[in-house]
């Protein structure tokens, strides 16, 4: 950063406002990635939940009664759901009754059955649900959804973002353009007046004020600096 400090003022403060610019558009961007990312994931197991709870009810009859084709029947109702692309049904001492694949080109092995809840990998949800009847648990149901959409709406997502930071980033920079010459050109006036008088050594000389804002009261102080040191070689003479 201390390269900005050997730029003109114009410069500086166009590069101050890009950095700005950048830094705000940047953070919301990543908040908004981040929410939808949580939103996503929140979504996808509530969906998860929903459908292990029906696959489970329907599947009661075929654990207790250990009906592999009946399991797999019923496993197979999974190909509704684009997202689900593995699943398991587990008697109560984990033996697997059967298992559903949705891409069957995959080889997939059932995991051994875990305590109910749910996990996150990088591409995967996996969940396990208990499956109960009277109050007894009789089995349980292993859920497995990918994340691809994910990544598709982040890369979408991530698009719109790249287009509209470099429109933010052009608009700051034809605003800033346009609004930095009611700073930068009280400022250069004085430093040219300052230096005729320095070369010329004309005192009566007076900046021109434009503003009430803060370089008014400097230009304001500068030339009642420069009546003061008239008054004084006027008394030397």
């Amino acid at each position: 950063m201390k390269f900005i400090h050997h730029l003109p003022l114009a410069k500086k403060i166009r590069a101050l406002t890009m950095l700005t610019t950048s830094l705000a558009l940047v953070m919301a961007g990543i908040a908004m990635l981040a929410f939808e990312s949580y939103a996503f994931y929140h979504t996808r197991v509530d969906t998860l939940k929903a459908v292990a709870a029906i696959v489970g009810s329907n599947s009661s009859a075929a654990i207790v009664f250990h009906d592999a084709e009946s399991a797999k029947e019923i496993l197979g109702s999974l190909s509704a759901k684009a997202s689900i692309t593995a699943a398991g049904l587990y008697a109560a001492d984990g033996t697997v009754i059967a298992v559903y694949v949705r891409d069957h080109g995959n080889q997939f092995h059932a995991p051994q059955a875990g305590e109910e809840g749910y996990s996150y990998s990088r591409s995967r949800i996996r969940m396990f649900h208990s499956i109960r009847y009277n109050g007894e648990t009789i089995g349980t149901l292993y859920l497995e959804s990918d994340i691809a959409e994910l990544y598709g709406r982040l890369g979408q997502y991530g698009s719109v973002l790249c287009a509209v930071f470099l429109a933010a980033l052009l608009a700051a920079s034809i605003i800033s353009s346009r609004l930095q010459d009611a700073i930068t050109r009280p400022i250069r006036e004085l430093a040219w007046t300052t230096k005729m008088i320095s070369v010329e050594r004309n005192y009566s000389m007076r900046a021109k004020k434009e503003s009430d804002d803060e370089l008014g009261h400097l230009v304001e102080g500068f030339n009642q600096m420069l009546s003061q040191i008239e008054l004084r070689d006027a008394d030397l003479q």
